[in-house]
């Protein structure tokens, strides 16, 4: 998939100078100032969870999600949501080609309350670094596990969002090559009154993910789902599918990798279908100026009115960032296909 959209990717940049904006932009909706946590203890002072651990953790879910189907039976309603998947796979199939694969290792031990476990990883020239739902590991190129499994919360210290009634979940990890440093993010989520929201950044101190990590908390304001990252020039772009207030966000990237007090632009933005992901910008970065690049699809069989891929475009303005813009730069006609 990563391919696919740096494919496309590369495609609209050598287009992007004849593109016109077939809607007005947005302006943000609001901008919020982020609270730096500092430094974190290197990953590798930070302590590991044994499978003792998990396995406590996963049957405390357990009964938990027993408790909830009781209790939405008790209320007669659809169950479903709680059910474990009756389709999930449970055995590994037959490999018929490796694709050119340079090198195949378990990762992190993962246990059936978080699936499926939203596993994410990115490689760098030394390193591989996988996060799962709630902890993150760090590997060699060649499958050596340098340091982990670590709960993903541990990271960011007291930093707002971080505590016990939060629920952190969703995150990203993800190889800024152009600055030789790695970026992570989640969602942290207080389900019960009072709601509250946080988005957990953090970006690496060097090249090495196994070290000390620049930490911060940006209040979010609502409920928000799993985000999505992408590295550009001037921004670490993200989107998080909210139902009010903001979808679409913006962090200064250049004083994430320094450290400095950061702000998150916030827009309220029109989605199409399954909403959008920004599209991550590896190698050399696209020229100087070009706006942040998000895709999404129109889909006829999701209330589309046709069928396309839809590209827009965020321009961050840190000298004002009320001056930003994010808008629709161009669709992209496809053959119709049925999701369902």
């Amino acid at each position: 998939m990563k391919a696919i959209l740096l494919l496309i990717g590369s495609i609209l940049l050598l287009q992007l100078q004849g593109l016109k904006a077939q809607t007005t932009p947005v302006h943000p909706s609001k901008i919020i100032k982020g609270v730096y946590g500092g430094l974190s203890k290197p990953l590798t002072e930070l302590p590991r969870m044994s499978s003792a651990d998990m396995k406590k953790k996963a049957d405390s879910k357990e009964r938990e999600q027993e408790e909830m189907e009781q209790e939405a039976k008790g209320r007669k309603v659809n169950i479903r949501a709680f059910v474990k998947d009756r389709a999930l796979q449970d055995f590994n199939g037959t490999l018929k080609s490796d694709g050119g694969v340079l090198a195949s290792f378990d990762g992190q031990l993962q246990y059936p309350e978080y699936l499926p476990p939203d596993a994410n990883g990115d490689v760098s020239s030394s390193y591989y670094v996988q996060t799962i739902n709630h902890t993150i590991s760090v590997y060699t190129k060649s499958g050596q596990l340098v340091w982990g499994p670590v709960p993903i919360r541990q990271i960011f210290g007291s930093l707002p969002g971080t505590n016990q009634t939060f629920n952190d979940r969703g995150p990203i990890v993800l190889y800024d090559d152009q600055a030789d440093r790695w970026l992570l993010g989640e969602v942290s989520i207080r389900d019960f009154y009072p709601n509250e929201v946080y988005f957990l950044v953090a970006v690496s101190s060097s090249s090495n993910p196994a070290g000390t990590w620049h930490t911060y908390s940006f209040q979010a304001g609502y409920i928000y789902a799993y985000p999505r990252f992408g590295v550009w020039r001037d921004a670490y772009c993200m989107e998080s599918f909210g139902t009010t207030q903001a979808n679409v966000f913006a962090f200064e990237r250049d004083r994430l990798l320094t450290g400095d007090t950061d702000r998150m632009i916030a827009f309220n933005a029109q989605e199409p279908n399954y909403g959008l992901t920004p599209l991550d910008n590896d190698g050399a970065f696209a020229p100087e100026g070009t706006p942040g690049l998000f895709i999404g699809t129109n889909d006829t069989t999701q209330g589309g009115t046709v069928q396309e891929i839809w590209i827009y475009g965020l321009a961050a303005n840190w000298a004002n960032p009320q001056n930003s813009t994010f808008g629709l730069l161009e669709k992209l006609d496809v053959a119709k296909t049925n999701n369902n």
